[in-house]
């Protein structure tokens, strides 16, 4: 009979978890930890499972665990709440080592998938799925990637992240080098400084690597250089290539600008102390990049870093509240703002001021993301909340009226 742990205090459990919270502790102890009924027999064919954890109601569902290799504990279900990631968990948790793979192990012929910097673990989850469904030889991932043995990662890679070779390595550039050595052409995925899809091979015998950059920024200039320079967008701007892979509407609005009215809207900016955020720039919002047609410019007043600060909460509302909700939004807001919330609003009468003025009053940032362009304030009896909130946080918008 398999031995019952029944403490949360527990000393394999302790460690566990903090395999589920750490990186730099996965990668010192060379293990990961990961949860659910499905997942943990799928990685278990790939990867050495050590330890199994889980409760009665999930060996009764899936008896088929007793079967998996390793150390069996079960554990009772405070316990397992303790180890689940999820609030609402399968009550099956498993200690797994770390499969180790090299640059060495790449061969020429071929195909791999290179990350670089992609931050979000469901994004990278998503992508090694794909690179295994797709018949990958494997993925290379730079520093910066969000971790592949995080639990995140692990549950949108559904196995994956074992199933293919996965090669975790320094700076981009030095990766491509060394698979360009080795006789493998490698493609870089780019907003501006590219040509069509269709202008690549049909075939590439000696192998090929697809690189794709960060949810933000894309690709890095570093790694665009090495592969042989680039045009700037601006150069590009009348091109088909420049329509597609900006589209229509970027492209349209790039051909109203000449770089005579566009050194003007730049000089205007600066005399309103507006700052321009292009989608490259590292203060445009990281969270944008998941909008599938995400402004390619913002425009900010104040201090735009707030913008990629973790913790942000949105208040919203009705315009004309009554006293209760204009004192539940104040309450709220004050007490999310002074333990380190940002308030997001959108700057207008009601529960939207509430809530930025709750965070001014307690001299916490705020973001006031406005509907009416960057150099107008509505209503503007709001022109002096928005002045405080430039002190200390910012507000943004996609459209500038100057």
């Amino acid at each position: 009979m398999d031995e019952k742990i029944t403490s949360r205090e527990n000393a394999k459990i302790k460690y566990a978890c903090r395999l589920a919270s750490g990186a730099a502790f996965r990668r010192t102890e060379g293990r990961f930890l990961a949860e659910g009924r499905k997942l943990c027999p799928e990685l278990a064919r790939g990867a050495e499972l050590e330890t199994l954890f889980y409760t009665e109601n999930a060996l009764a569902k899936c008896p088929e665990l007793a079967a998996l290799p390793g150390e069996h504990y079960l554990v009772e279900d405070h316990v397992a709440d303790k180890l689940a990631d999820v609030g609402t968990h399968q009550g099956v948790f498993g200690v797994f080592r770390t499969p180790v793979h090299t640059l060495e192990e790449v061969r020429p012929g071929g195909r791999y998938l290179a990350l670089e910097r992609v931050q979000d673990p469901g994004n990278v989850g998503t992508l090694l799925r794909s690179a295994a469904a797709f018949g990958f030889d494997g993925v290379i991932l730079s520093e910066g990637c969000a971790s592949v043995y995080a639990p995140k990662t692990l549950r949108a890679s559904m196995g994956a992240a074992v199933r293919i070779p996965v090669i975790e390595t320094g700076a981009m550039p030095q990766a491509i080098a060394l698979l360009r050595e080795k006789g493998i052409t490698c493609l870089a995925a780019a907003l501006y400084q590219s040509q069509p899809l269709s202008a690549a091979k049909a075939g590439y015998p000696g192998g090929v690597c697809v690189v794709i950059g960060s949810e933000g920024r894309g690709v890095s200039q570093p790694v665009l250089d090495a592969f042989g320079g680039a045009q700037e967008a601006w150069e590009a701007r009348e091109t088909e290539e420049f329509r597609q892979a900006a589209g229509d509407t970027a492209f349209k609005r790039a051909a109203q600008l000449d770089a005579e009215s566009f050194h003007t809207l730049v000089m205007q900016c600066d005399a309103l102390r507006v700052r321009i955020l292009p989608f490259d720039d590292p203060d445009y919002p990281l969270a944008f990049s998941r909008i599938p047609d995400m402004p390619l410019v913002l425009y900010c007043t104040g201090d735009p870093r707030w913008l990629n600060e973790p913790g942000a909460v949105g208040i919203v509302g009705s315009r004309k509240p009554t006293e209760y909700g204009l004192n539940a939004a104040a309450d709220i807001g004050g007490e999310l703002a002074k333990n380190g919330a940002i308030i997001v609003s959108g700057l207008a009468d009601g529960l939207d001021s509430a809530g930025h003025r709750a965070a001014v009053k307690n001299d916490c940032p705020t973001i006031a993301v406005m509907g009416v362009p960057i150099d107008r304030t509505y209503p503007a009896a709001n022109a002096a909340l928005r002045q405080k909130i430039e002190r200390k946080g910012c507000v943004i918008l996609s459209l500038i009226h100057i």
